[in-house]
């Protein structure tokens, strides 16, 4: 189970197995990080492909929403603190857990995704050779583009069409955060999401009856962590590791970059690239997908 945010729960991949009748050999619950669901879909396959396991659960909810409580736990029961009812085994931990920043950095404020990642973003400006009205209306037209899909989605969570200059311009309900970042250009944390995969060897699938042509294979995965620390980075404009992370995939999943219509990049923040032609850009290998940092 990806580690729910907004609900400190010690184990919440109990009631979930509960509810599904399962009684697991192992549960495992994420440290926090957006790196984390690929990292267990990437580390879960590799152990069906060992033989370790043959069928995995993978899930993950986002529980942050204020008046959302599950309705069969008592509010009582997690209101002054952590929900950890004696009787349940803590799970086995996936991911690193160590702490996320050092004294200098919290002493300057730099212990939130919402005080760095603007500097990722000017730096990416800065590389790029961009100005910041410039820069402003690319970030504000990216996410003017995905207001656009959200308003034609009924289960968007805030389904409403903005203009580029509505999204990067401060107001009253759109308060700058940290520049560039107005509020409509951060994260949204005030959602009530979940997803779940399940993950089997062929012989399983086969027992459970799904005919081969609908056998879905994870072709390739890799994971890289960058410098842990902030101030360690060489910049914030690059991230070798994830270049180094993305090169293989290509020949592992028997496929190139040029033959791959839609990549999906994670990021809180709108952080745009690639650069215009000609821009100042850190150096790019044929084949790898852009630099960026690590997720999360």
């Amino acid at each position: 189970m990806v580690n729910p945010l907004g609900w400190d729960y010690l184990n919440p991949g109990v009631p979930v197995a509960a509810k599904l009748g399962m009684e697991p050999g192992q549960i495992m619950v994420s440290t926090t990080g957006g790196n984390n669901p690929q990292s267990m879909v990437n580390a879960t396959s590799l152990a069906i492909g060992r033989g370790e396991i043959e069928v995995a659960v993978i899930v993950g909810p986002t529980a942050s929403t204020p008046g959302r409580w599950p309705a069969d736990i008592p509010i009582d029961q997690c209101s002054r603190g952590p929900c950890k009812p004696a009787d349940i085994e803590p799970p086995v931990v996936f991911g690193n857990n160590r702490r996320g920043t050092t004294e200098a950095e919290e002493e300057r404020g730099l212990d939130l995704p919402i005080h760095v990642f603007p500097l990722f973003e000017n730096a990416l400006r800065a590389a790029a050779g961009r100005s910041l009205p410039d820069h402003r209306h690319r970030i504000g037209a990216l996410w003017s583009r995905f207001a656009d899909v959200a308003a034609t989605n009924p289960h968007a969570w805030l389904p409403t069409a903005r203009t580029p200059e509505e999204i990067v311009t401060p107001s009253a309900t759109n308060r700058m955060i940290a520049s560039p970042y107005t509020t409509l250009l951060t994260a949204n944390m005030q959602v009530d999401q979940g997803a779940a995969i399940v993950l089997c060897s062929a012989e399983a699938a086969r027992s459970a009856g799904i005919p081969p042509e609908r056998w879905v294979f994870p072709r390739a995965g890799a994971d890289a962590d960058d410098h842990w620390f902030l101030s360690h980075r060489l910049d914030f404009h690059s991230s070798r590791p994830s270049a180094c992370a993305g090169r293989p995939c290509w020949p592992s999943a028997g496929t190139t970059i040029d033959e791959v219509a839609h990549v999906d990049l994670y990021s809180c923040f709108p952080r745009r690239w690639p650069s215009p032609p000609g821009a100042r850009a850190p150096p790019r290998r044929p084949g790898s997908l852009p630099h960026r940092d690590r997720a999360g």
